[in-house]
């Protein structure tokens, strides 16, 4: 597959054509504004674009809130890839949807830079993201309901712990809950992205970054971003 002349085979072939593209279609315009909220809306646009551009037929990019499993729902994510039919909120020129969980291939967390506050805002978002989406489970679990996707999860989680496929769950010590949750929310659940077209200059300075605003701010690596 290909996308103007560049190869689609990675996730991370992805994100560098989605910069590229980010750079030739807004770089000229985004020089003329200093308005942060049209800004923001500038990024997220094309990055829907780009991605609708190169997916698949049945998957669709919007903007808007998860439903979890449980019945609630998730702060506004900036885009999301989803499978099925999303819920539009409010009228017919609403941009926001509601998604179903099991619907929800992957959020986005979108930043014009990936520096200092934006970067830290970014990862809280995330973080936020996945702490509901685990309190979702939780509130599901203690009513005695375990859905497909967390019994899915503690398959995977009893395969890396070497325990037989037909042992209970109330074996699981807080460790094995802790495993249990980041299977469930780091490989069973949508992926959680994080991304922008500005920031350091190599990867090791963004990761160096990372752990930076890690440890100032108390947050949570324990992410896919």
């Amino acid at each position: 597959m290909s996308v103007k002349g560049s190869p689609v085979n990675t996730l991370g072939d992805l994100i560098k054509n989605l910069h590229d593209e980010l750079v030739l279609k807004t770089g000229e315009q985004l020089r003329r504004t200093k308005h942060p909220g049209v800004i923001g809306d500038a990024w997220e646009s094309v990055h829907h674009d780009y991605l609708e551009y190169v997916l698949p037929e049945n998957f669709y990019v919007v903007s808007g809130q998860v439903e979890f499993m449980d019945g609630s729902v998730s702060s506004e994510i900036d885009l999301m890839i989803v499978k099925g039919e999303p819920e539009q909120i409010g009228g017919l020129k609403s941009s926001r949807y509601f998604c179903k969980y099991d619907d929800v291939v992957a959020i986005f967390e979108v930043k014009a830079k990936l520096r200092g506050a934006a970067l830290c805002d970014g990862l809280r978002h995330l973080q936020k993201f996945r702490d509901d989406e685990w309190g979702s489970v939780i509130n599901l679990v203690e009513k005695n309901r375990f859905p497909s996707v967390t019994q899915h999860a503690i398959k995977k989680a009893k395969l890396i712990l070497g325990k037989p496929d037909d042992s209970g769950e109330e074996e699981f010590s807080e460790y094995h809950m802790r495993l249990l949750r980041a299977v469930m929310t780091t490989y069973v659940g949508p992926a959680k992205i994080l991304i922008g077209s500005n920031g350091y200059s190599s990867e090791d300075n963004l990761r160096k970054g990372i752990y930076e605003q890690v440890g100032k701010n108390n947050i949570n690596l324990d992410i896919n971003y």
